[in-house]
């Protein structure tokens, strides 16, 4: 899909690259207050990746499935391409961005170090007024670095992992999520 999202920071304006599309679309149904929103194909296939454990082969075809696609994605967009190394948004729950952060650098071959969030706790924590804060236990000096989220919901984890990649010494970060989660 390579849409761009900007997300304007303090310092800078951070490009989000939305790799595979929509989490969610408008289904036809009206349900009177409200429209009905339905995963697209894209989200069928996040949500297995992340939630379903009980089926660990159908987990396991999409996780493969997925980190495909961004490896694809990587490779050919040239803001991405020229990355140094890759630091991923840490999961609140479960070990899904370890495991694809795992998986992308065994086919880039270059780097790939997961964010650590200031505030533990789950979702709660995250949620939580201190929100969204990272840091980068590793130096990043003069490196371009891809930042890597799931979804994309509001912006606020990417450009705070994206904060803490600066002072961990990398010269620009771009943004990658697998998918875009829609407002309203």
């Amino acid at each position: 899909m390579n849409v761009i999202v900007e997300e304007d920071g303090a310092d800078a304006l951070l490009r989000v690259i939305v790799a595979l599309g929509d989490y969610s679309h408008e289904a036809d149904q009206d349900l009177g207050h409200r429209r009905h929103r339905a995963r697209a194909d894209i989200g069928v296939l996040l949500n297995r990746a992340k939630y379903h454990p009980e089926s660990p082969r159908s987990q396991e075809d999409a996780q493969a499935n997925l980190v495909g696609l961004l490896l694809k994605e990587l490779e050919s967009d040239p803001r991405l391409a020229v990355a140094d190394a890759v630091v991923a948004v840490p999961s609140s729950r479960g070990t899904f961005s370890n495991d694809i952060a795992a998986d992308l650098e065994h086919g880039l071959k270059i780097p790939v170090y997961i964010g650590r969030a200031r505030v533990q706790g789950g979702r709660a924590a995250k949620n939580h007024a201190v929100k969204r804060q990272y840091d980068v236990d590793t130096r990043l000096d003069d490196m371009s670095v891809v930042i890597f989220d799931d979804v994309y919901d509001t912006g606020s984890s990417l450009y705070a992992l994206a904060s803490a990649a600066i002072a961990a010494g990398a010269k620009n970060c771009a943004g990658l999520v697998i998918a875009r989660k829609l407002s309203g």
